[in-house]
C-alpha cells in the first residue's frame, strides 16, 4: 500500500488513528477525514435504529449512506482505487457506527473483514484486482457464508465441492446456515471444498458476484438483537469462473486475516454498542426520565417491600401465639388436630439426623437466624448428615416429600397458618416425630 496523502488536519471527530486519514472527495469537494464521514453515517443510522430493530429489516438508508460517502472501499489500496485505510482505521469507524446501530456497525465489520481477506490473500490474480477496483469504485457491499448444513459455527469443515466443469467454468451448491444480508448484498465470499474428491478440511475461498448466484430462503431467524443484519438460511446456488477462487489456501487465510480482523471489527462495534448504553443510562439517570435509573424511587420502593414483608411475619407470629394459646385451654388449636394423627412407623435418620431435627424445630419457631442457632448449639450439630443411597431409586426423603405435603397442607386449612408460617413453626415438629419413626404413637405440638 502507498503511504496517505498528506493534508492538513481537521479537528478530529472520533478517537483512534482514523482521525488522522485524509482523502479526497466526500459531498462537500472538500477534503475531509474519514472519521468525519463516519460521524455522518453514524447520523443517519441513529435516526433508524429503532425501526431496523423492530422491523427486523436490513438498515438500507445506512448502507446507502455508507456507500455515498464511500466507506465500503476505504481499505481498499490506492493503487486500485481506495484510500489505504489501515485496520485501526477500520475499527474506529466499527467503533462510531456502534454506537448509533447495532445492526449497522455489524454490516460494517463483516464486509471490512472479507475486503481484508481479497486485498491480502489477492496474490497476482487479475480477477480479484479487478474486484478491488469494483469494490472501491462501484462501493459494493459483500456478505459471507462460512457456515454450512448441520455443521454450525464449524469454519474448517466444508461439505459442498466446487465443481468444475467445461471451460473453466465452476458451480456450487451450498445449504448455508447463516448469511448475514444476503439479499442487500453485492458479493458473497463463501466457503467451499477444493473438489468433490477433497477431504472437508481442504478449503478455499470464493467470491461469487450478486449476477453468479441465487439465494433460496430456508429459514428465518428471529434474533434478539442486532437484527437488521437480516441473519437467514440460504440455498445458495452459484456459477462462474475458476479465477474467482482466491489463490491462497483457506486455512492460512483464517488464521493470517479472517478472525483476527473479525474480533477487532467486532469487538469494535460491541464496545461503541456498550458505551452508547452506559451514555444512555447516564442521561435517564441524570435527567429522572421515565424508565430511567432512577436510584430514589428504587430505594422507596425496596423499603415498602421491607416493610410489607415484616407485617406479613408479624401477623404470622400472632396467629401462631393465638392457636398456642387455644391449644393450651382445651380450644380447636394445633394440638387437637394433630390427636387426630397417626403416623406410620419411617425409617430414621440416626441420632445425628434427629438431632439435627429437634434443633431446627426448636429455632425456626422463634424465627432464629442460621448464625444464632449455630451459637445455641455445640460444634457437632453443624455438621450436615450425607446418607449413602442408590443414584437409581429416589432418595428416601423425595419418597415422603408428597405425603409432608398433604399433611402440611390439612394442617394450614384447619389452622387457618400460612405456608410460610407451618413452614418456620409447627410442621419441622410433625417430620421430626415422623422420622423418629416410633410406631402408634399421636404426635402433641
Amino acid at each position: 500500500m502507498s503511504a496517505r496523502r498528506a493534508t492538513k488536519h481537521s479537528p478530529p471527530a472520533a478517537r483512534g488513528p482514523g482521525r488522522n486519514l485524509h482523502v479526497a472527495g466526500g459531498t462537500s469537494g472538500s477534503e475531509e477525514s474519514l472519521a468525519a464521514r463516519a460521524e455522518r453515517v453514524a447520523a443517519v443510522a441513529a435516526r433508524h435504529a429503532a425501526a431496523v430493530d423492530h422491523d427486523s429489516r436490513v438498515p438500507a438508508e445506512a448502507i446507502a449512506a455508507a456507500r455515498a460517502e464511500r466507506l465500503f472501499g476505504a481499505a481498499i489500496p490506492p493503487e486500485f482505487g481506495g484510500e489505504g485505510a489501515s485496520i485501526g482505521d477500520i475499527v474506529d469507524v466499527c467503533y462510531t457506527l456502534g454506537r448509533a446501530c447495532a445492526s449497522t456497525a455489524m454490516i460494517f465489520a463483516m464486509h471490512q473483514t472479507k475486503v481484508a481477506c481479497i486485498v491480502r490473500h489477492a496474490g497476482g490474480s487479475a480477477w480479484h484486482q479487478r474486484l478491488m477496483r469494483q469494490i472501491a469504485g462501484q462501493q459494493l457491499l459483500l456478505a459471507s457464508s462460512t457456515t454450512e448444513g448441520n455443521r454450525g459455527g464449524d469454519l474448517r469443515n466444508s461439505a459442498a465441492p466446487i465443481e468444475t466443469h467445461e471451460g473453466g467454468r465452476i458451480k456450487l451448491e451450498r445449504m448455508a446456515t447463516v448469511i448475514s444480508y444476503g439479499e442487500a448484498a453485492d458479493a458473497i465470499v463463501t466457503t467451499a471444498r477444493r473438489s468433490p474428491d477433497a477431504a472437508s478440511g481442504d478449503q478455499v475461498l470464493v467470491v461469487f458476484l450478486k449476477n453468479d448466484y441465487t439465494l433460496e430462503r430456508q429459514i428465518g431467524w428471529d434474533a434478539l438483537g442486532m437484527r437488521g443484519t437480516a441473519s437467514s438460511g440460504y440455498k445458495l446456488i452459484a456459477t462462474g469462473v475458476s479465477e474467482q477462487v482466491l489463490p491462497a489456501s483457506y486455512d492460512k487465510i483464517l488464521a493470517h486475516t479472517m478472525m483476527p480482523v473479525a474480533h477487532l471489527t467486532w469487538s469494535a462495534a460491541w464496545t461503541g454498542i456498550a458505551a452508547a448504553a452506559v451514555n444512555r443510562a447516564r442521561l435517564r439517570a441524570q435527567a429522572g426520565a421515565p424508565g430511567g435509573c432512577d436510584h430514589a424511587a428504587g430505594r422507596r420502593s425496596f423499603d415498602a417491600r421491607r416493610r410489607l414483608h415484616a407485617h406479613a411475619a408479624q401477623r404470622d407470629r400472632r396467629r401462631l401465639a393465638a392457636f398456642r394459646i387455644g391449644r393450651g385451654s382445651g380450644g380447636a388449636g394445633i394440638g387437637r388436630f394433630s390427636d387426630r394423627h397417626e403416623f406410620a412407623q419411617g425409617a430414621g435418620l440416626g441420632a445425628r439426623g434427629r438431632d439435627r431435627h429437634e434443633r431446627d424445630a426448636g429455632v425456626r419457631a422463634f424465627g432464629l437466624s442460621q448464625r444464632r442457632r449455630f451459637q445455641r448449639r455445640p460444634p457437632s450439630a453443624r455438621r450436615v448428615v450425607v446418607t449413602d443411597h442408590d443414584q437409581q431409586r429416589p432418595h428416601h426423603r423425595q419418597c415422603r416429600h408428597s405425603v409432608f405435603a398433604e399433611r402440611r397442607a390439612g394442617l394450614a386449612a384447619r389452622t387457618g397458618l400460612s405456608r410460610s408460617a407451618m413452614t418456620h413453626a409447627a410442621w419441622p415438629a410433625i417430620k421430626r416425630s415422623n422420622n423418629r419413626g416410633v410406631a402408634g404413637r399421636t404426635f402433641r405440638a
